[in-house]
């Protein structure tokens, strides 16, 4: 179970995704609403685009929030990062990129 962790850090460590949305501006807020385009165009200059996938939950009233960020690592290397092949990203149009989720669901 360590090597899990361990895995996992060194995947946030190569794979700096809250740098990377930061850095094009995208940053948590309960009240900016962020494009799908918007985001992925952030992924698009470090990562391919099919090596990700965005996942939305949608609350009351069809609001969309930003829930998950799967990268689709390499069974072999798992360092390494592949096309995703059965996983797809379920965000549609604009959704939150939530700093309190408590706010959000309140």
């Amino acid at each position: 179970m360590l090597g899990y962790f361990e895995r996992s850090l060194a995947l946030d460590l190569r794979y700096p995704i809250d740098a990377w949305l930061s850095s094009a501006g995208i940053v948590p807020s309960n009240s900016k609403l962020y494009a799908v385009e918007q985001v992925q165009a952030a992924f698009n200059r470090f990562i391919a685009a099919d090596q990700y996938v965005l996942k939305c939950a949608t609350i009351k009233g069809g609001l969309q929030l930003l829930k998950d960020v799967m990268l689709c690592v390499s069974y072999g290397d798992t360092t390494s990062l592949v096309k995703c092949s059965s996983v797809r990203t379920t965000c549609t149009d604009r959704f939150y990129f939530i700093e309190d989720f408590r706010k959000a669901l309140a």
